[in-house]
């Protein structure tokens, strides 16, 4: 953070001499920079987000529209890191274990898939918790209807774009 801070106080004159230098583009990609010279050398911060995807979930809407999806966060400046689910139980450890890197997490799946990835963000400290995304990609999508979502992936990932974020209580049946 302390590079971030130091690079963006620095005249335009430095990112001209420095823009040519693969090392240097490279070192700030890696820190989730980018260089936009379209009309002048600037800095841009890009949004951190994981995409769990459960490729197996209702009828593969989610996979069938993923170059939709993908194609629609990047150009609203998101670093997308795409994670596809191998099997029951990946989406919580997933979201638990890489949750505190990135500032969104986007479910893709059915029902099934967005209790685990929430049961696994449950285990990430409040401060530290992303926000949660949901592309309804599954059978019958209980949660997306009951709480007026599109069931269009090309559409939900546009109000992901363009959140209007709300808080939802859950709760805690049992171990679940």
């Amino acid at each position: 953070k302390r590079f971030i801070t130091i690079n963006m106080k620095l005249t335009n004159s430095f990112y001209n001499k420095i823009k040519t230098t693969q090392l240097v583009y490279t070192h700030l990609q890696q820190k989730h920079l980018i260089f936009n010279d379209q009309k002048r050398s600037r800095l841009i911060m890009k949004k951190t987000l994981l995409l769990i995807m459960n490729p197996h979930a209702g009828v593969m809407k989610g996979k069938d529209n993923l170059y939709t999806i993908c194609n629609t966060l990047c150009a609203a400046d998101f670093d997308v890191n795409i994670r596809i689910t191998q099997s029951p139980g990946h989406a919580m450890s997933i979201a638990r274990e890489e949750g505190t890197k990135v500032e969104y997490i986007v479910c893709c799946g059915g029902d099934g898939t967005l209790h685990e990835v929430v049961c696994g963000m449950q285990r990430i400290p409040n401060e530290s918790r992303p926000l949660l995304g949901y592309i309804p990609a599954g059978t019958t999508n209980d949660f997306a209807q009951n709480f007026g979502l599109s069931l269009n992936p090309a559409e939900s990932v546009k109000r992901i774009v363009d959140p209007q974020i709300v808080d939802i209580d859950i709760g805690k049946f049992g171990d679940n």
